[in-house]
């Protein structure tokens, strides 16, 4: 692959998820996935980016938004790397698709159903940081924390 070509989308989606909260997993994962990178190829690509750009927001946050953040930084952010250093050194001797399929059913499952949305916003709520290692640690590993990091914003949020 061109060297330039993947520091310019680097650049691009990194500047998207400064600006919006989301660009290098949601975009950044099928976009190299399309340009020929293995999954375990493109997490070591893009998680460490977007670890850094979310480290750095909290340098440039409010006092709620850096207690929140930096929290965050400090039970999530960790397991997310755990999580990718596992697949990285496993690479070739776990296969992760059937724990991805499982995550999409239970994400689906989560996003259809009011009472297991509430119950676990309820979890989220009395098990924040408990939540958060396990987020990290399912984002490391497959990439599929985005919805999870959700239900965590609208839970701590509302």
């Amino acid at each position: 692959m061109d060297f330039t070509l993947l520091v310019g989308i680097l650049i691009i989606f990194s500047i998207i998820q400064s600006v919006i909260g989301v660009g290098l997993l949601v975009f950044g994962t099928p976009t190299l996935m399309i340009m020929g990178y293995s999954f375990q190829e493109t997490l070591s690509i893009v998680l460490p980016a977007s670890i850094c750009i979310s480290f750095l927001q909290v340098l440039e946050s409010s006092q709620s938004a850096k207690a929140f953040r930096k929290e965050f930084n400090i039970f999530c952010l960790p397991f997310v790397f755990l999580g990718l250093s596992l697949v990285l050194i496993m690479n070739e001797k776990i296969d992760l698709s059937i724990f991805v399929g499982v995550m999409l059913i239970i994400s689906g499952a989560i996003r259809i159903s009011k009472r297991l949305s509430a119950w676990l916003s309820r979890f989220i709520l009395k098990f924040r940081k408990v939540y958060q290692v396990i987020m990290g640690s399912i984002h490391g590993l497959t990439n599929m924390g985005g919805g999870l990091l959700t239900l965590f914003s609208s839970s701590k949020l509302y």
